[in-house]
C-alpha cells in the first residue's frame, strides 16, 4: 500500500469525476449552504504580519486555508527569545485576497523574501506548516543567503510524491486541473464530507472549530490556485541550492488504519529531501497533520534542540 492511501483513493475518485474536493493533508471546506460566507475582500498586500516578542528574528508561515492563529501557542512559547513575524497569507481565513492565478504561490515566496529584506531581518529562522513548509523550503532555495535555518512542519517539496509513487508534474496535471475546478465551485456535499476529513488532520478536537472556521472563510479561488500549484510544482531538484540547515517534522498516525507506518513513510521522506545538504527529519508517532496542536511539547523540544545546534 502506498503512502497516504486516503489521498491515493481520493485521486482515483476524482479521476472518475466524483464530487469530492480533497482528502489530502490540506483539505478545503465549502461554506454551509444555509450560512454562506462572503469571499474575503480584495487587497494588494500578499499577507498581513503580526510581530510578537524580542530577540532573533523568526518568520512563521501557516498552511493552506490557515491564518497565523495556528501559531499562537508556538509564538507564546518562543517569543521570549525570538521576534516572531507571524504571517497570514492573502485569501486564507478571511485575510483579504489578492489576484488568484498560477503565480500566487511564487508571489507569496517572493513577497516573504522582500519583506525579510525590507525589514532588515538578519538571518531569520523560517518556520512553515504544510503549504507554509513548502514555501519555507522554496524561499531557502531561491534566496540561500537569507535564512539562518528552516523548520518545515509537515510540508513537502512535491506533494503528489507523498501518495503517488513515481508521479511527475505532467502525470498529475489533469487531476490537479479537475481538482482546481471543483474547489472553485463548493457544494453542500463537499462540505458534509469535510468534517470527517478534518478529523484526520488534527487529533485535538478543541481545535476542530478553529480549523473549520479558517477554511470556511478562505477564498475558494485562492485555495484552488494554491492547491493546483502545490500539485504541479516540484521543487525537489532545487533543494540542492539550500545552504541553511533544515528540520523536517512529520506525522503519519492519522492514516494507520489505511496501512501507513514509519517504515513506509521514511523512504518517501528520504526521496523528498535527497537534495538537501544539511537536514534533520523527525517523525511523531502520535500527532496528526497539525503537529503544533497535537504534540506542542514534542515539537517545541525538537525546534529548540535544532536551533541550539544551529
Amino acid at each position: 500500500m502506498s503512502v497516504f492511501t486516503p489521498l491515493r483513493a481520493w485521486t482515483a475518485r476524482i479521476l472518475r469525476a466524483a464530487p469530492l474536493i480533497a482528502i489530502d493533508l490540506h483539505a478545503q471546506t465549502a461554506p454551509s449552504p444555509t450560512q454562506p460566507v462572503a469571499a474575503p475582500p480584495q487587497s494588494t498586500e500578499p499577507f498581513t504580519v503580526r510581530v510578537v516578542g524580542k530577540g532573533a528574528p523568526m518568520i512563521l508561515i501557516p498552511g493552506l486555508s490557515s491564518t497565523g492563529d495556528v501559531w499562537n501557542e508556538t509564538v507564546s512559547a518562543l517569543c521570549t527569545n525570538y521576534q516572531c513575524h507571524v504571517l497570514s497569507l492573502a485569501g486564507f481565513g478571511g485575510t483579504p485576497a489578492v489576484m488568484a492565478d498560477s503565480t500566487w504561490l511564487p508571489r507569496m515566496r517572493d513577497a516573504v523574501i522582500a519583506y525579510a529584506r525590507a525589514q532588515r531581518l538578519n538571518k531569520p529562522v523560517i518556520m512553515g506548516h504544510s503549504l507554509g513548509g513548502y514555501l519555507a523550503l522554496d524561499i531557502a532555495a531561491t534566496a540561500p543567503d537569507l535564512p539562518r535555518a528552516i523548520i518545515n512542519v509537515d510540508g513537502m517539496p512535491f506533494l503528489p510524491g507523498a501518495s503517488i509513487p513515481g508521479s511527475t508534474v505532467e502525470s498529475v496535471r489533469p487531476m490537479a486541473q479537475q481538482m482546481r475546478e471543483q474547489i472553485r465551485k463548493p457544494s453542500a456535499q463537499n462540505n458534509r464530507m469535510m468534517d470527517a476529513q478534518v478529523r484526520t488532520m488534527v487529533r485535538d478536537t478543541t481545535k476542530f472549530a478553529l480549523i473549520r472556521t479558517m477554511m470556511n472563510t478562505s477564498d475558494p479561488a485562492t485555495v484552488a490556485e494554491a492547491r493546483y500549484s502545490l500539485y504541479t510544482t516540484d521543487i525537489r531538484p532545487s533543494m540542492t541550492r539550500v545552504s541553511a540547515p533544515v528540520l523536517n517534522l512529520h506525522a503519519w498516525v492519522a492514516y494507520k488504519g489505511y496501512g501507513q507506518n514509519r517504515e513506509r513513510l521514511e523512504p518517501m521522506l528520504a526521496n523528498q529531501y535527497a537534495g538537501l545538504k544539511n537536514q534533520t527529519t523527525r517523525i511523531s508517532d502520535t500527532a496528526y497533520h497539525f503537529i503544533m496542536f497535537d504534540e506542542p511539547a514534542w515539537m517545541l523540544q525538537e525546534v529548540r534542540a535544532f536551533l541550539a545546534a544551529h
